[in-house]
This record gives C-alpha cells, structure tokens and sequence, in this order.
C-alpha cells in the first residue's frame, strides 16, 4: 500500500514568515523538500496547508510541481490532517513539515520497513531526540487521526470553536496510552545538530549546506552534511544561539573539530 507522505506547511509561518517559498540554489525550499520526499519509496506526495487565500502561493507552487494539495483549518492542524485523509482516502500517512529542508529520507525508509513489519501505531524520531533537529517525521495510521480527532471534537462545544483552536496533530498521541508508539533512535546523540528551519540564521546555515553540497548531488546524505560540519564546524556558528539543549555538546563539536581542521 501507498504511503501517503503529508507535508505540512503553510505561507504566514511566525517566526520567518514566507519561508517555505525563500530560495535556495535557485528554488523554493518547497521544492527542495519536495526534491528529497521523492526519494522516498512507495510514497505519493500531497500539500496539507492552512486556508487558500492565505496560502495561494504557496498552493500554485505545488500545482506547478503536480502535487495535491489540501486546504483546511489554519490552527487546527489535527482538524485539516482529519479532512486530508477523507479526501485522500490516506491509510499510512508520514508527516513532514516545511521547516525540514534537509529531511533524512534514507531515515524515513528504513523507518518504513519497521512499520511494515510491525504493529506499531505509530512511529517517530524525536520522542526522546536523538536525531538532529529538522528530520522529525512521523509514519502511522489513519485511525490514529481518526481516533484522535474524535476524542478531542467531542471535548468542544461547538464546530466553530473546534475548528478555529490551536490543536496540533501528534501531541494527544504521544501523551496517550490508546495507541503502539515506537521511537527511532540514533546510533549516537545528535540531537545538538540543529538543521530546521525557523529564524533567518537557519536559513543561512541551510543556504550555506546547499551551497557546498547540492551541485555535486542534488540527493545529498546526512552522511555527506556531517562530514561536511568536521571540515567547516564554523558553519553551526551561525545559528548556534538558537541550540537550547545540548548547547555544550555543540560547543565541544564545535572546539573539537576546529582545532583537525
């Protein structure tokens, strides 16, 4: 069965607005991420993005690349994944959002072949981290929305007031014990990297990786990002402010590598 891969993104992000349509290499970072998604295997690639005439850019954008898209909720995020699948008739859903330029899609297939021999309900990578910031994903089942989202609708008095809260997908599921959750874990800690995309300094840094690696392979590998931070460890200066955790084991990579270059 298709995997359907939603990639969450929306135009009027808060923090760096329009982020998804800044440029990079000479394209979108939509496209980019769209790029790495197609590596993917069997997997088909839609939009799930907030209300159209908020996100009409953004929307043509992924018409232009042949991809649906699905318009919905702007807050209510469980809400706008609930409709997709109905539209879609999604059954195995992965979860990506458009601040993961750098999306480890090796990491994502052989995820998927762990869900395909098990009976987890869900899986992801960040719960607790392990992996860089920028490669969360999710893979689960429809019922795990559908089950979701009519726990939580019932809790509202009103259609109106469900629909206009800020209610993200995933975080009744991990609180929960109604599902079979697995997290992916790293082969060592790289949770200090941080590779996502939410302040101009990470655009840079994300800029700066796809300067130096995307003429030579447009699929670059995490592999190939971190070999490149042991021989330029300077880069992750540059938004190394925005590292709240783990701050120290940045700093030491950081040390440790400049002084072998």
């Amino acid at each position: 069965m298709t995997f359907h891969i939603f990639l969450q993104s929306r135009e009027n992000s808060t923090r760096y607005p329009k982020k998804i349509l800044k440029k990079i290499c000479g394209k979108t970072v939509f496209q980019l991420i769209v790029e790495r998604l197609e590596n993917i295997n069997d997997s088909k690639i839609f939009l799930i993005t907030g209300p159209k005439e908020k996100n009409d850019k953004l929307i043509k954008e992924s018409l232009d690349y042949g991809i649906e898209y699905f318009s919905g909720s702007e807050n209510n995020v469980l809400d706008r994944f609930h409709n997709a699948i109905q539209k879609f008739n999604s059954k195995k859903i992965i979860r990506i959002t458009g601040d993961c330029p750098l999306i480890d899609y090796e990491l994502i297939n052989s995820t998927q072949t762990i869900f395909n021999k098990n009976n987890y309900d869900l899986i992801n990578n960040y719960s607790p981290r392990t992996f860089p910031h920028g490669y969360d994903f999710e893979i689960f089942d429809d019922d795990v929305i559908k089950i979701t989202w009519e726990k939580i609708s019932q809790t509202f008095n009103d259609k109106h007031t469900f629909e206009s809260s800020i209610i993200p997908p995933m975080k009744f599921v991990l609180d929960s014990s109604l599902f079979s959750i697995y997290n992916i874990l790293n082969t060592s800690n790289q949770s200090f990297f941080r590779l996502t995309l939410d302040y101009f300094e990470d655009f840079k840094l994300i800029n700066k990786i796809y300067d130096k690696l995307y003429l030579k392979n447009q699929n670059f590998s995490s592999k190939e990002i971190f070999s490149l931070f042991k021989l330029y460890p300077d880069l992750l200066k540059i938004n190394q402010k925005y590292v709240q955790f783990h701050a120290l084991e940045l700093e030491k990579f950081i040390q440790t590598n400049s002084s072998h270059s």
